[in-house]
């Protein structure tokens, strides 16, 4: 397994009821497994706990302001 990029997130609301967090890849590798030079890639997520905060039946379908 490689290093290859740091992630970090945070849980906040009622009960942890919201996450969100932020991950950076350094070192991006092609299907064949060969490093693609230069490249970096970079993502952010917010998501709700399902059941606690979206709709009726538990389906998590919405998002965190």
């Amino acid at each position: 397994m490689r290093a290859n990029g740091t992630y970090g997130g945070v849980f906040g609301g009622t009960q942890a009821s919201s996450v969100a967090g932020a991950v950076q890849l350094g070192s991006v590798y092609n299907a064949a497994d060969t490093q693609i030079s230069g490249a970096l890639e970079r993502g952010v997520f917010v998501l709700d706990q399902c059941g606690l905060t979206a709709t009726a039946g538990g389906d998590c379908l919405g998002t965190a302001p």
